[in-house]
């Protein structure tokens, strides 16, 4: 099986800056392609998407760093590396700018060959790793969403639903667009609310971790069911709290025969 050459885009009006860049990366199995301007590295990128791009700030059409941006901006290239390039003379709040309008790298010309190749697989594998979180990311929504006999649903660090699978829409009857931004408490009794156990159990799960419950609680056209469920914090990469996960299942049927047993001894 052939192996794969992550295709790169180098746009440069400088057809110098543009050969000795390009040499570099073929050398180190690298399949480039060159445009002069931005309206036809835009073309380019149109006709196929390169895994990198290489963009000098300073073009005939357009500046690098506008450039930059709306590439960031649009949807269909915001996750491509884009790398700026420019004279030996930029200053340092040049490079800062860059960055602030998304750039992932920024190197001076001419530029260093090394420094060049390793900055290019740098940015290449943080992409590939960005590529195979989202799909793991992908898989498990997907997964989420398919489950109908667990209600799965998100809420934020105001207590507002974010997310919502279709086994919480089976069970509460609230569609996903009814139920996104409000707030959690609307799922329990009115007793419930009352005593404000949505709040007890959003800040148990904080302290320790978990909050496990078996209450009461309401369907969207008023009827109630009783259900087993666990809470959970749910943090970001560097560890910050972010909001909840709450997951429940129905257990009226079970619950009602409970109480049948218990009257019939």
């Amino acid at each position: 099986m052939a192996s794969y050459s992550p295709s790169i885009l180098i746009i440069d009006d400088t057809e110098a800056n543009r050969y000795a860049v390009a040499r570099i990366l073929k050398k180190n199995g690298y399949i480039t392609t060159e445009a002069r301007t931005a309206a036809e590295g835009i073309a380019q990128i149109a006709r196929a998407a390169p895994d990198l791009i290489i963009l000098d700030i300073k073009l005939s059409d357009k500046n690098g760093f506008i450039l930059c941006a709306e590439l960031k901006a649009d949807q269909l290239t915001k996750h491509i590396p884009v790398m700026l390039t420019s004279a030996s003379f930029v200053e340092g709040r040049d490079k800062a700018y860059g960055l602030d309008n998304g750039a992932d790298g920024y190197l001076t010309t001419p530029i260093d060959p090394l420094e060049l190749v390793a900055t290019v697989r740098a940015l290449l594998r943080i992409r590939e790793a960005e590529r195979n979180l989202k799909e793991t990311d992908d898989r498990l929504r997907l997964m989420v969403e398919s489950v109908t006999d667990y209600a799965i649903f998100s809420i934020d660090l105001d207590g507002r639903v974010s997310t919502w699978n279709s086994g919480a829409e089976h069970l509460f009857g609230y569609g996903e667009s009814e139920i996104i931004g409000r707030d959690g408490s609307i799922l329990y009794t009115p007793d419930d609310r009352q005593k404000d156990m949505f709040r007890h159990e959003i800040e148990t799960a904080g302290a320790t971790g978990r909050a496990v419950d078996e209450r009461w609680h309401i369907r969207k056209d008023g009827r109630r069911f009783f259900a087993t469920g666990i809470m959970t914090p749910v943090t970001d990469s560097l560890g910050r709290l972010v909001g909840y996960t709450k997951v429940s299942r129905d257990i009226t049927l079970q619950k009602e025969t409970e109480a049948k047993l218990q009257k019939s001894q």
